[in-house]
């Protein structure tokens, strides 16, 4: 039975670096990993990619021919894939059966995690042996011949159709459901938007969204806590980000700007859909701290199953791990108190018995347990 990771993320939230960390620290322990590719946009890849994307369907041919930009290239891209899984499924099986650990590195555009429009189909590759080793990407009257009406578009010119939006999901449930592979999502946010309150909630409505539309076990992971500070104060502790309640405090935070008043009676609306889902936490990776990147693949094992029973029929862990022991390794308090500590401005209990800790005092003073210490 497979298992692996689906890394998705905004664009620049660290996926393809979590994806070559993630492979050898993996690797260190025992664990066979094979990254799959399915970003072609990306083509400067820092690790050596099992299965990819590109060799099946060239986004900038496609771009070029149909006349798209990168975004709607990389939905025809997407489209593509999802009417030739067979290519995919063809390349997976060897892995699978030799036991490999699968990290599936997706594209991090909103439109594919946010539309859920009819998918236009794409055409048929050229020579149609599917065994016949790589695909070559689609072009001339192959991708061009009709290439309207297969973009969902009418006579005058105009989308009928709201794009390859679901096919990433297609794809991906084509793996969880049909092919039995054993799949957790692992979103990645730049830690930097947590010191702009309306940019974190942003990323809140994003991560939300993400979980909802993948319908997969789902881990929210702040990334690059070791930049965060180069961008500022954050006007809480890490734990009020992480744990994500009482996010009225978030609003106050926004200030009386001009645009923030306009908005707040919306943000406040924002803020209670999350909460009332209350499914959106975050894990802090580090990707270079060994123990913050243990405990995340602590989590995607147990989200998983593959620490319950793994491809050899047996679980590598302990019993004082499978179940949560607090006494193995950092407890999750002790690790994002060390990163605030270590990546933040100095300790949290010095910080507050100074007077320096703003709108985390106030907080704290107001009961808050979330948002203190």
């Amino acid at each position: 039975m497979p298992f692996g990771q689906v890394v998705v993320g905004p664009p620049g939230s660290g996926k393809t670096t979590y994806c070559r960390g993630l492979q050898q620290f993996l690797a260190a322990s025992g664990r066979k990993v094979a990254i799959v590719n399915l970003d072609p946009a990306n083509d400067m890849l820092p690790y050596e990619a099992a299965v990819d994307v590109a060799d099946l369907v060239c986004l900038e041919e496609v771009m070029a021919e149909l006349k798209l930009g990168p975004n709607g290239g990389l939905l025809y891209c997407m489209d593509y894939l999802a009417k030739n899984l067979d290519w995919l499924q063809e390349r997976l099986e060897p892995l699978a059966k030799d036991d490999y650990y699968f990290l599936l590195d997706c594209p991090g555009q909103v439109e594919l995690f946010a539309v859920d429009g009819t998918s236009y189909p794409a055409p048929s590759p050229p020579g149609g042996d599917s065994a016949a080793g790589s695909r070559q990407p689609p072009h001339d009257e192959d991708l061009t011949s009709g290439a309207a009406s297969r973009l969902g578009r009418d006579a005058a010119g105009t989308s009928s159709g709201s794009g390859g939006g679901g096919s990433l999901r297609a794809v991906l449930r084509a793996l969880a459901e049909a092919w039995g592979y054993r799949l957790v999502a692992v979103q990645l946010v730049d830690a930097h938007l947590c010191t702009d309150p309306s940019k974190y909630l942003s990323a809140l409505l994003l991560s939300l969204n993400t979980m909802l539309h993948l319908e997969l076990p789902h881990i929210n992971v702040l990334s690059k806590m070791d930049l965060v500070r180069q961008y500022g104060k954050l006007d809480f502790n890490l734990e009020y980000y992480t744990e994500v309640q009482d996010l009225g405090f978030l609003v106050a935070a926004m200030g009386g700007k001009p645009f923030s008043n306009r908005f707040r009676k919306l943000s406040l609306g924002l803020c209670e859909v999350v909460e009332e889902y209350g499914l959106v936490s975050f894990m802090p990776l580090a990707i270079q701290e060994k123990e913050t990147l243990r405990k995340l693949v602590l989590a995607a094992d147990k989200a998983n199953g593959y620490c319950f029973a793994t491809l050899r029929g047996h679980t590598p862990y302990p019993p004082e791990i499978l179940y949560g022991s607090a006494g193995h390794g950092l407890a999750e308090k002790d690790i994002w108190l060390s990163m605030q500590e270590r990546y933040l401005d100095g300790d949290v209990s010095e910080r507050l018995a100074a007077g320096e800790g703003g709108t985390t005092a106030a907080v704290q003073e107001g009961g808050t347990a979330s948002a203190g210490v």
